[in-house]
């Protein structure tokens, strides 16, 4: 019995990642079931660089040069931003540098009154831990980050979860960014979901689905 603990201990890390990645992919089935929005995703490809599978449900909320927003309504209310830009340094990988590379989008790009643009949202470091974790990503070096964010007015606030990307082909750190506003409800299941859209986020050849976006 102490062997196996000291075991269980030496590969909790192989452990987790292996029922992760069965609980990603029993949710994705469930997630797609209704079909996905296959023209928004050749259109990713062929614009950015990249694709993501999006599930029926959700809206693009913003689609403003190197930003890209979905969002599903409703009692969960459920977001997913994709953005990009030079990778320069190993400082910008650290947990300094990835809340920097979110809190430089929100503050620009997520309103809590999008009719003020004087209000935008950044993590909260003060009050709640971040957590930070490093992966391989599809062979890509990848740091996670989920924590809380929270409104500059302090009115609003939520859950989030991140994945920072390197592709060192294109020399571009991307930032992939889900979070959930329900006040007062229990988000896990929501940062399920949105963590399972995220995984399905792969870089590929522009030109290429260029091409092929014109040929269909």
């Amino acid at each position: 019995e102490k062997e196996l603990a000291q075991h269980i201990r030496d590969n909790k890390e192989v452990i987790r990642n292996f029922f992760n990645k069965k609980e990603i992919e029993r949710l994705k089935k469930r997630l797609y079931r209704n079909g996905e929005q296959k023209k928004v995703e050749e259109y990713l490809a062929s614009k950015y660089g990249y694709t993501i599978r999006i599930p029926a449900g959700y809206q693009i909320a913003a689609d403003d040069s190197a930003f890209f927003w979905i969002r599903k309504p409703g009692p969960f209310d459920l977001s997913i931003f994709i953005t990009y830009k030079p990778y320069h340094s190993e400082e910008q990988l650290s947990d300094a540098g990835l809340i920097a590379f979110r809190d430089s989008i929100t503050f620009v790009k997520i309103f809590e009154d999008p009719a003020d643009p004087a209000t935008y949202t950044r993590v909260d470091t003060t009050h709640n831990d971040t957590m930070f974790r490093t992966i391989d990503f599809n062979g890509h070096y990848a740091r996670t980050m989920r924590g809380i964010w929270y409104s500059n007015t302090k009115t609003l606030g939520g859950a989030f979860t991140s994945m920072v990307v390197l592709d060192e082909k294109s020399g571009r750190l991307y930032l992939i960014d889900g979070f959930v506003i329900a006040p007062n409800k229990d988000k896990s299941a929501s940062l399920r979901e949105l963590e399972t859209i995220i995984s399905t986020f792969k870089v590929v050849d522009r030109e290429e689905a260029a091409q092929k976006q014109q040929a269909s």
